[in-house]
């Protein structure tokens, strides 16, 4: 099978004849790392959205950008370098975390992941930058499948519920994700102006002896 993805395979008998195959663009697969396939279904899902999917491969401009820091959004402060689509790729399969062994279906054979991390937050860390990664590297069209470890420990940074390798649901890590965008991407509020009026005082509290008063009447 392998064989015939990279086009080398052929038989006599006419079961199997694969010449010259061609990877396209967004077919590529994203494994799964224990039971992370409720994640691997939202970012398929995404990535076929065409606004969403060229939103965040556009996000750090285009080639003529490669090499230079640019701002995610507008106003946030966040800076990154822009790649080639090659060390996105090393980039998104390499594991900050020593990495462990998850079950497979039925116990079988199971695949290498990274350990969850102890602690959340990171300054560098962001969701947007790893979606822009694996975006370019899912319509790269230069692989069959991509093991995504590097946005994976960026959820797990900001939300212990999606820590580990269990089951989760699909609506709320895409709640998760939507909202995790839209806070990365939108400018931190303004500072106080010192010159704007003081916030008016809280109004005195009702006089004790008048409640008093009207409990003995009632």
């Amino acid at each position: 099978l392998r064989a015939a993805v990279h086009g080398n395979a052929s038989q006599d008998d006419g079961t199997l004849s694969v010449r010259n195959f061609v990877l396209t663009p967004g077919t590529m697969g994203v494994r799964n790392l224990g039971n992370t396939c409720y994640i691997n279904s939202v970012l398929q899902s995404l990535s076929h959205v065409r606004a969403f999917r060229n939103y965040f491969i556009d996000l750090l401009g285009d080639e003529s950008n490669t090499g230079k820091k640019v701002e995610v959004g507008e106003g946030t402060g966040r800076h990154f370098t822009r790649t080639d689509t090659v060390t996105c790729l090393a980039t998104l399969q390499r594991s900050k975390r020593t990495t462990t062994r998850t079950a497979g279906r039925g116990g079988g054979r199971g695949t290498h992941a990274p350990k969850p991390p102890r602690d959340i937050g990171a300054k560098d860390e962001s969701v947007c930058f790893q979606l822009h990664t694996l975006m370019r590297v899912l319509w790269s069209g230069s692989m069959t499948a991509v093991t995504p470890y590097a946005f994976i420990e960026s959820v797990w940074r900001y939300v212990a519920q999606f820590r580990g390798f269990r089951q989760q649901d699909a609506q709320e890590f895409l709640c998760f994700l939507l909202d995790r965008v839209d806070t990365e991407l939108s400018p931190p509020p303004p500072p106080p102006s010192s010159s704007s009026p003081p916030p008016p005082p809280p109004p005195p509290p009702p006089p004790r002896r008048r409640r008093r008063r009207r409990h003995r009447r009632r």
